[in-house]
């Protein structure tokens, strides 16, 4: 089975099996005094089954961060879905992620309940005025958890984290990390059974393909 990677989904929340649409154009609130910053993008972040440790076996979670702080690769926000199964995470909660490669979705690395709590029911049914005032007093608590980045803790986390990603995602045959990409059933059928479920970089996978057309 070919490896598919870097695809594209819609920016919709998944809560509980229903859609919660918390678009940009849908999500800004009617107030006029607040500015377009209330609402920033959404970023998709991996949430491990333990927090920041993926390497360890269990049901871990893509899901959306609403950021507040920082960029899609190095930032802080709230957690703008509620999981499905981590008991570590829920709907409102401040994240801090990160990421030192652009092709690849940021590692939570940080969550905590925010000091001052939020309407999570007004934000679970899709409230814009509620995410509004949600993301107006995180502000300040994200930016401080921002600047925890650099911090011994999180520079291990992320230095094991690559480690683990580095094992993972080298290719079987030479351990080269190459970018994610994707191919057809057809062309992947021309590799060897015994690396069809493995990792390949682009010019082992060139070789093979080359030599069974010649053959």
């Amino acid at each position: 089975m070919p490896l598919f990677v870097c695809g594209r989904c819609s920016r919709r929340l998944l809560v509980f099996g229903k859609t919660r649409a918390l678009s940009l154009q849908m999500a800004m609130p009617s107030n006029k005094n607040l500015s377009r910053q209330t609402l920033p993008p959404l970023v998709k972040v991996s949430f491990a089954a333990r927090l920041a440790r993926p390497w360890i076996s269990g049901i871990g979670e893509s899901m959306w961060v609403l950021k507040l702080t920082g960029t899609k690769m190095r930032g802080a926000g709230l957690l703008a879905n509620q999981p499905y199964q981590l008991r570590y995470a829920r709907l409102g909660d401040l994240v801090l992620y990160a990421t030192d490669r652009s092709h690849e979705k940021p590692e939570a690395l940080m969550v905590e309940r925010p000091k001052l709590e939020h309407n999570c029911k007004a934000m679970y049914n899709g409230n814009a005025k509620a995410w509004a005032a949600a993301a107006s007093r995180s502000r300040d608590e994200c930016k401080a958890m921002l600047t925890r980045l650099n911090s011994a803790r999180c520079r291990r986390a992320m230095a094991k984290i690559d480690k683990f990603r580095q094992r993972i995602l080298g290719c079987a045959i030479c351990g080269a990390r190459d970018r994610w990409w994707m191919t057809t059933n057809e062309k992947w059928a021309l590799v060897p059974k015994r690396f069809r479920q493995k990792v390949l970089c682009r010019r082992c996978f060139a070789v093979f393909a080359t030599a069974r057309k010649q053959s």
